[in-house]
């Protein structure tokens, strides 16, 4: 799914406000480079929900990717925890 302007806004707002201006701040779990370039999708990603060991097609997750520059490791977050939806 595909971002709005005012969604990708609040989106790069909200990871500023916690990650510092592209993430800078941040420290890549996988690589260890500090103050790295993060790129920010402009898709949501959907995650659908397992209940009782089988995939809940009208239950999903919707989620913001932030990958690091340097290694491709990527983060997860929560699109309702940021706004988006």
């Amino acid at each position: 799914m595909t971002m709005t302007a005012e969604q990708q806004k609040t989106a790069m707002r909200w990871l500023s406000e916690r990650c510092g201006r592209d993430g800078r701040q941040m420290t890549c779990a996988a690589c260890g480079r500090t103050g790295g370039r993060w790129d920010v999708d402009d898709k949501m990603v959907c995650l659908p929900l397992w209940s009782k060991g089988r995939m809940d097609i009208t239950r999903a997750l919707l989620a913001v990717v932030m990958t690091c520059g340097e290694c491709g490791h990527m983060l997860l977050f929560g699109a309702d925890n940021m706004g988006l939806v």
